[in-house]
């Protein structure tokens, strides 16, 4: 796994700590819904996005921490040109690295229900 690999999945942490996010929303969250969530202050969620059963959601976004972060993710994926945290090129394989992503985590801590 590269450095750019790495850290785009610390930052997917970072982003289920701070909105809630689920695993497959924080790795599938597009640069255009950060960006408009910067510009009104809501993280609007839709099936693009990753959400479960394809149900949009907003959340708003309250904290100076949780703008920040959403401004550091942003200028990640610029930087590194990337649409998402899922390193792949369609929405079909985003889910497809979710699911494998999710299948190795719980099975290297024991865990059945990450989601």
């Amino acid at each position: 796994m590269s450095k750019t690999d790495k850290d785009g999945l610390s930052y997917s942490v970072m982003l289920q700590c701070e909105f809630g996010l689920r695993l497959k929303e924080s790795l599938a969250i597009k640069q255009d819904t950060i960006k408009e969530a910067l510009r009104t202050n809501v993280l609007r969620l839709t099936d693009s996005d990753g959400t479960k059963n394809g149900r949009s959601r907003d959340i708003p976004i309250r904290t100076i921490e949780q703008k920040e972060l959403l401004k550091t993710v942003s200028n990640f994926q610029k930087e590194d040109n990337l649409k998402s945290f899922a390193f792949t090129q369609t929405l079909k394989e985003q889910y497809s690295f979710v699911n494998n992503l999710k299948y190795e985590f719980n099975k290297a801590y024991n865990n059945e229900h990450y989601h």
